[in-house]
């Protein structure tokens, strides 16, 4: 497929220099830091062959600074048709983004963030399940977050989130075994807001 374009980002991209990238030579776009409106400007550059605002030329990089994402915290992914979602299928769902910690070993964006930063509103993340819900029968999710149990605060909003539903959902996602015996209050609010499986 000569005409496909290949772009790569995540972490890797954001915090390393493009040449330590293996095979990046074959790269056409690297993107650092929030993707969403820098991939939009990419299938639309392309649709319309195009060029995309760049920092760099060889290597094409690109980012949120060139094309900012400021409105996460009312973000919805809705999933249509066209995705061909099976009925019942577990689902990728992003509650917040970041980490309020900034540890050592992680090269994640957002980190030490403040709590609450980064995280959808209540009314966001219950009209994006019940859409799910209804749509295609979806109960299981799989929470995309950086670290789920990073504040008691946060725990307390997916429990009154999930408490709110006419429905109950069940979900799997990375948690932090530590934060769960220094606070283990934790630990029943987060079975009850459907956990049944971490990492």
């Amino acid at each position: 497929a000569p005409n496909a374009k290949i772009v790569v980002g995540g972490s890797q991209i954001t915090h390393s220099p493009t040449t330590k990238i293996p095979r990046a030579e074959l790269v056409d776009i690297f993107v650092q830091g929030q993707g969403e409106e820098v991939l939009t400007a990419i299938v639309h550059a392309v649709t319309n062959q195009t060029s995309i605002r760049t920092m760099s030329v060889l290597p094409q990089i690109t980012s949120q600074d060139i094309y900012p994402f400021n409105d996460f915290t009312t973000s919805r992914t809705f999933f249509s048709r066209e995705d061909h979602i099976i009925p019942g299928e577990a689902m990728s769902f992003e509650f917040a983004r970041g980490c309020i910690f900034k540890c050592s070993f992680c090269s994640y964006d957002l980190l030490n963030k403040k709590i609450g930063d980064y995280t959808k509103t209540k009314e966001t993340m219950r009209e994006e399940l019940i859409h799910n819900y209804n749509e295609h029968g979806t109960v299981d999710y799989v929470i995309t977050d950086d670290l789920i149990n990073d504040s008691e605060d946060k725990i307390n909003l997916l429990l009154d989130l999930t408490q709110s539903l006419p429905f109950q959902i069940h979900y799997s996602g990375y948690l932090r075994l530590d934060l769960l015996r220094r606070f283990p209050n934790t630990i029943p609010k987060l079975l009850d807001s459907g956990l049944i499986g971490c990492f």
